[in-house]
């Protein structure tokens, strides 16, 4: 088996990308992309024996080099405690024989995810134009004002429910007004923090009437 010249470009390779890459008596590397995690540790396995451990999304490489010829199949051995099973990351250009450097391998993985809400109280009532906007990163929420019961129902004492898109677990929130209504300030209490196991439903939007300057 010749070894020489293919040894020489992986070295070089792996010192160009500043990566350890490739150990032991093979021919070939196994590396590709992870995407989807957020923690440590994900665990690959080769052929149900060598293993690489992967703690953040990005590129990866296998330990060990595989001898030319020889078959590779990559599979999920243990997942991060945010995602539910080995079987939601997806493994694509895992199986092979390798008669080259293996760059293609791809695992997609599922992070679980909870809801985030809570309530908006104070905004019902509101007939103007412009409405309340809220925004948690990308995620754009409109709140449209409820009817007050009554005329003399005070604002205050209505709260409706606000909902944003789901958050994946051990993922940041944070959120904030991106449009006060013309005649409400309103104020986000609980619109910060770090999506536990556990959806979170305690936002809290309040918003009080502006009184016109005399």
């Amino acid at each position: 088996m010749i070894r020489s010249p293919l040894r020489a470009g992986l070295a070089l390779a792996c010192a160009l990308s500043l990566t350890s890459c490739g150990g032991g008596d093979g021919e070939f590397y196994l590396s590709g992309v992870v995407y989807g995690i957020n923690k440590g540790n994900l665990v690959l396995t080769n052929n149900g024996g060598s293993d690489k451990t992967i703690t953040s999304a990005g590129t990866f490489y296998f330990d060990d080099l595989v001898d030319a010829d020889s078959s590779y199949n990559i599979e999920v051995k243990s997942v991060p405690d945010n995602i539910a099973s080995p079987a939601e990351c997806k493994v694509t250009g895992g199986k092979g024989k390798a008669t080259f450097n293996i760059t293609t391998i791809v695992v997609s993985c599922t992070i679980n995810t909870h809801e985030l809400g809570g309530t908006v109280s104070g905004l019902a009532g509101s007939t103007n134009d412009k409405p309340l906007v809220l925004i948690n990163g990308s995620d754009r929420v409109e709140v449209t004002p409820a009817a007050l019961p009554t005329p003399d129902t005070p604002p205050a004492s209505v709260s409706q429910p606000v909902k944003f898109a789901k958050v994946p677990e051990d993922g940041k929130y944070g959120i904030t007004i991106l449009q006060q209504p013309t005649d409400r300030r309103c104020e986000v209490a609980n619109g910060i923090g770090t999506m536990l196991k556990a959806d979170i439903t305690n936002v809290q939007v309040t918003c009080t009437p502006i009184v016109p300057a005399v």
